[in-house]
């Protein structure tokens, strides 16, 4: 008898523990899951014999791994495309951040209906990642969603370019073609879906002066380059034949941005009036036997000249360029490197000691 009552205690204890566990499970399982998961697929195939996550809901261990959570191991076990992207750096997997968790972008528990293969881009910052702002593409121009495919329609990987052109022009036909034609196709040359190009100023970057103002775009960025225009007046104006090849690069010295001709000299540091009776030298007068880009001083300071004495006592080399220590001519305007040469030398001191006569060299003269 004692023995009959045990048994029945003990059936009825292990129903009361079965009870027990199946009550704590179903808790368990009713405060642990955050909602149902997705029953979607989007390729209308099988994997592993499963066709949606909906299918294995309650074996938990499919995706969570104890203590890390969702596991990209588990994940991957059945996405063996994604294993393979990761592995060879290749494709969207193989280039996005993070993709060792999947729930960054792959957000489960949202119910039956949510297809989870629509990317959230949740702690993926696009504009670092791309140098493009997703901030003003969160919808298209009918209200809808916008996702990856939304830009990058050429392929599922996102490897290509997007594909902004199909989108806007049919919002703007007109003014995109005109854009394009302009400016040319490649968006992300300009835009950064911030956007930089909102309050672009050409005058911050190169003034449109004169006949500038009137030069069509494609004159001067050539198939259709922006990034980079040099400035240089040579950069688009070649040379002309008249020039014969002696007035250098430095356009700006003898003309402006209204027109080439006239062309008047406006930036000569060296003084014109370089002769004891203040008159005007010249140009063949120093630019005798070179281009105009080139200068000879000693045509005319030859060794009779008493600076020749100056310049031997100081020790300068009377080979050097001769505006490195007087730019604009005036012989003074050496003295002050003089001294950096010579230490305690004077104003007065500056004299040709190896001229025979000992003449005086007046800075002035």
């Amino acid at each position: 008898m004692k023995k009959q009552k045990r048994i029945t205690w003990l059936r009825g204890f292990t129903v009361f523990v079965m009870l027990a566990l199946v009550g704590l499970f179903g808790f368990t399982y009713m405060s642990l899951l955050p909602g149902p998961v997705s029953k979607q697929n989007g390729t209308g195939t099988t994997i592993e014999g499963y066709y949606s996550h909906a299918d294995f809901e309650m074996g938990c261990g499919h995706c969570h791994a104890p203590i890390h959570c969702v596991s990209s191991t588990k994940c991957q076990d059945c996405h063996m495309d994604v294993a393979d992207q990761r592995a060879s750096e290749s494709g969207l997997h193989g280039n996005l951040p993070n993709t060792g968790r999947c729930n960054n972008c792959h957000i489960e528990h949202q119910g039956r209906d949510n297809d989870i293969r629509t990317l959230a881009y949740t702690n993926v910052n696009h504009y670092k990642l791309s140098g493009f702002s997703l901030d003003k593409h969160q919808a298209d121009y009918a209200g809808d969603a916008m996702d990856c495919q939304s830009c990058h329609s050429q392929d599922d990987t996102l490897s290509s370019a997007p594909d902004c052109v199909t989108c806007h022009v049919s919002e703007d036909h007109d003014s995109m073609a005109q854009h394009i034609q302009q400016l040319g196709s490649n968006c992300l040359g300009c835009h950064d879906g911030i956007d930089r190009m909102d309050n672009f100023a050409h005058e911050d970057v190169y003034p449109l002066e004169g006949s500038h103002a009137q030069a069509e775009c494609s004159e001067c960025h050539l198939e259709q380059v922006f990034a980079g225009t040099p400035q240089a007046c040579s950069s688009c104006h070649h040379e002309p034949d008249v020039h014969e090849g002696q007035f250098g690069q430095d356009c700006a010295r003898c003309h402006n941005a209204i027109a080439w001709a006239p062309a008047y000299l406006v930036k000569h540091t060296f003084e014109l009036q370089h002769s004891e009776d203040q008159t005007t030298v010249e140009c063949q007068q120093c630019h005798a036997s070179s281009t105009y880009t080139q200068h000879i001083c000693t045509d005319c300071h030859d060794a009779a000249d008493p600076m020749h004495n100056v310049h031997q006592n100081y020790d300068v080399d009377e080979n050097q360029d001769c505006t490195s220590c007087h730019p604009t001519g005036a012989p003074e305007e050496a003295l002050e490197i003089m001294k950096q040469l010579t230490p305690g030398l004077q104003d007065g001191d500056v004299t040709g000691q190896n001229d025979q006569n000992d003449t005086a060299f007046d800075p002035g003269s």
